[in-house]
């Protein structure tokens, strides 16, 4: 799949507790917070991080990472949510051993293909959508009550988290889209679906872009698949 990605850190937060990655790259480590060039990728990270001072950043970065290393194997349903809950128990382990990562936490999507099968994950309410013939449709499931979270990884939930996790088959010409609450809370689906069936040569650019027009109130990732 050809991958556009972007994330920003807008106009109100004074740091970007997103990151993203794909093959080959990520938003962090120096690698700058938007892809020059799209690449080829089978599988695309988000996630949205949470906690005081820098403690949201340490765990989308953690479970970035983490995550990376499993992508590459095209793990099936059941790997997937094994290293959701590993992944879980051990932003909590560490927010015990240092004090100043208590309540850290992160959502987190995913999408791998695997030949013609489309596998997507998440936990909270950062989401994965799929356009197909010009529909756009929510693949993922908010974790969400109103604007409070009911699963993130880490936080203060010790209980397992209960990942939404969905395959389907890919029809040619689909595109997905896997995107932070800074997007979806300030740009409507409609809008969404809009941008995203014109023939833009840099789609991810485009609709950080109109976020930021919209306010920019948090940081605002996206991938951007097709």
């Amino acid at each position: 799949m050809q991958v556009f990605a972007r994330t920003d850190i807008g106009h109100v937060r004074s740091s970007n507790q997103d990151m993203i990655a794909v093959a080959g790259w990520n938003s962090r480590q120096g690698r700058g917070e938007r892809l020059a060039t799209p690449v080829r990728s089978d599988w695309m990270l988000l996630a949205d991080g949470m906690g005081g001072h820098a403690a949201g950043e340490v765990a989308s970065e953690l479970a970035i990472d983490y995550l990376a290393e499993l992508m590459p194997r095209r793990p099936d349903a059941d790997k997937i949510e094994g290293a959701l809950i590993a992944l879980h128990a051990r932003l909590l382990e560490l927010a015990l051993l240092e004090p100043e990562l208590n309540g850290m936490g992160t959502t987190i999507v995913g999408a791998i293909r695997n030949e013609n099968v489309v596998t997507g994950f998440n936990i909270g309410d950062s989401r994965l959508y799929r356009l197909r013939a010009g529909r756009l449709e929510q693949m993922s499931k908010d974790h969400a009550c109103g604007h409070m979270l009911t699963q993130c990884l880490g936080g203060n939930d010790h209980s397992s988290p209960r990942p939404h996790i969905l395959s389907w088959t890919h029809s040619e010409g689909d595109m997905l889209l896997l995107c932070s609450d800074g997007l979806t809370n300030l740009v409507s689906d409609d809008r969404i679906g809009s941008l995203l069936s014109g023939k833009n040569k840099d789609p991810a650019n485009v609709l950080v872009t109109e976020a930021l027009e919209n306010g920019g109130t948090d940081n605002v990732s996206v991938i951007i698949a097709r």
